[in-house]
């Protein structure tokens, strides 16, 4: 049998993002402390500097959150120079589902938005509230 790690998640936010992906694992459940939400910009740069960041702390994550895959992207990079086996130490998630997801190693766990539907939607919702 093996040993399941103890789940600490951090979140890599830009804007309110942080805050609305904290609030939603409050929702479901998932424990998390606030010390571990961190301002990033939406860039891979910005996604390394918050791994570092975190990754520095004497107790670090072992789940990293960010709110983009380029951000996703810039942890795992951290993480490898470090030495850290993804997912075995470290899991790393991004939102977007962006072609930089599938295109570095290890590939990255993302969260696909169907934007095109929810565009679609939101044009119908718009018509329908301007026929009223």
């Amino acid at each position: 049998m093996t040993e399941q790690r103890p789940v600490k998640v951090a979140i890599i936010g830009a804007g309110m993002s942080g805050l609305c992906m904290a609030i939603k694992l409050q929702d479901a459940g998932i424990e998390f402390d606030p010390a571990l939400v961190v301002q990033g910009e939406f860039s891979f740069d910005s996604g390394m500097q918050a791994a570092r960041m975190l990754l520095d702390l004497e107790a670090p994550p072992t789940a990293i959150f960010a709110a983009n895959d380029y951000m996703a992207a810039g942890v795992v990079r951290v993480a490898l120079e470090r030495g850290l086996s993804i997912p075995a130490e470290l899991s790393v998630c991004g939102f977007d589902d962006i072609p930089i997801a599938h295109q570095i190693f290890p590939a990255l766990t993302t969260v696909r938005q169907p934007a095109r539907e929810m565009g679609a939607s939101a044009g119908t919702q718009a018509q329908a509230v301007g026929n009223i």
